[in-house]
């Protein structure tokens, strides 16, 4: 089994992450569950890698909700051994069902060339608040 990690995420500029999946994080209102959410909102997402425990660099998430379609960026930077990086990524196979929301997106190795690296989000989102895992 591919280890995850969980992130949280929040449109008012901070955002925090803790430990590792399996399960999904959050509480989401019952009435928030029964409305549409509409997440178009530039999102600022952070990670703790389960394995090292480390914060990883915040990224900020761009998502737009446009007649029933689901599209975004995740943009940031990353530094591997004095090396950085700067990046925008587009997400892909977008989808959004009540509060679950979910989407893929591939990228370069962080060290090194070779094939892109395939990630999953999987989650709840509120008007203010997204939680859930990547792996």
């Amino acid at each position: 089994m591919k280890r995850g990690t969980t992130y949280e995420a929040n449109n008012s500029g901070l955002a925090s992450c803790r430990g590792s999946w399996p399960q999904l994080v959050g509480n989401f209102d019952a009435r928030e569950a029964a409305e549409s959410i509409d997440p178009t909102e530039t999102w600022k997402i952070a990670t703790i890698n389960s394995g090292t425990k480390k914060r990883n660099t915040e990224q900020t998430l761009k998502l737009k909700l446009e007649n029933g379609k689901l599209t975004g960026t995740m943009t940031g930077r990353s530094e591997v051994n004095g090396n950085v990086r700067h990046f925008e990524w587009s997400i892909a196979g977008a989808h959004l069902k009540g509060t679950n929301i979910s989407f893929s997106l591939s990228h370069p190795p962080v060290l090194g060339n070779g094939s892109d690296v395939p990630s999953r989000y999987e989650g709840g989102v509120s008007r203010d608040a997204m939680k859930g895992k990547s792996k």
